[in-house]
């Protein structure tokens, strides 16, 4: 069967499409064990985002002894950062995403550590310059209901980096279901989809205009 340009067309437009599809980031394809993911000095890759760090460690924490009844959760693993640690949310392989929300929760509650009072989220667009939303949290410690949902604005489109730290006291946070669209095509990849589905497309006029034998 030969494909015409517009079957190419439609072809290409579904492969952007399932390249920009939703993904939500909640650790759970992680195993934390009975004490929990570290993270420090490194970085965990989940649901095809780097998750990296800066400060003394990050912790993925399940719903499993001490890390469950320590810090405000939702009854699944959660990223507990600690000691001012930022942390950083980038696309395995590079591109471009775009971030509409995510849940954040507090931290420890036993000195000398402390709860953050809010958590900053910057973004970082991949044209550069960046974006920032300062989000208040409730100061309710729950291990199962403690979480709450903090929605973007418009403005977190096109990054190529997300950035969560904590404000106020230590301060320390726990954040998960990071809810992002991801990964857009890189702008070099979409011109030469462009230029592929134009040498298409003459050939196709080019056995439309010749005689038929």
């Amino acid at each position: 069967m030969t494909r015409t340009p517009t079957r190419c067309l439609a072809a290409a437009a579904a492969l952007v499409s399932f390249n920009a599809m939703a993904v939500g980031v909640d650790f759970e394809d992680l195993s934390p064990g009975s004490g929990g993911l570290y993270m420090s000095s490194t970085s965990v890759v989940s649901q095809g985002f780097n998750v990296g760090h800066s400060g003394s460690f990050a912790v993925v924490y399940g719903n499993v002894l001490q890390g469950a009844t320590d810090f405000s959760g939702n009854g699944t693993n959660r990223l507990v950062s600690f000691n001012t640690s930022t942390i950083t949310l980038t696309p395995v392989g590079g591109g471009a995403f775009d971030l509409s929300a995510f849940e954040g929760g507090e931290s420890w509650v036993i000195p000398p550590h402390t709860w953050a009072t809010q958590i900053q989220v910057v973004g970082h667009y991949v044209s550069s310059g960046t974006t920032t939303q300062v989000f208040d949290l409730d100061l309710v410690k729950s291990p199962l209901a403690g979480m709450q949902t903090f929605v973007m604005n418009a403005s977190f489109t096109g990054l190529s980096k997300v950035e969560f730290s904590g404000i106020g006291g230590n301060p320390e946070f726990s954040i998960d279901n990071l809810r992002v669209i991801g990964v857009v095509p890189e702008p070099q990849t979409v011109a030469l989809l462009a230029a592929g589905l134009a040498l298409v497309a003459g050939a196709a006029r080019r056995r439309a205009a010749s005689p038929q034998g």
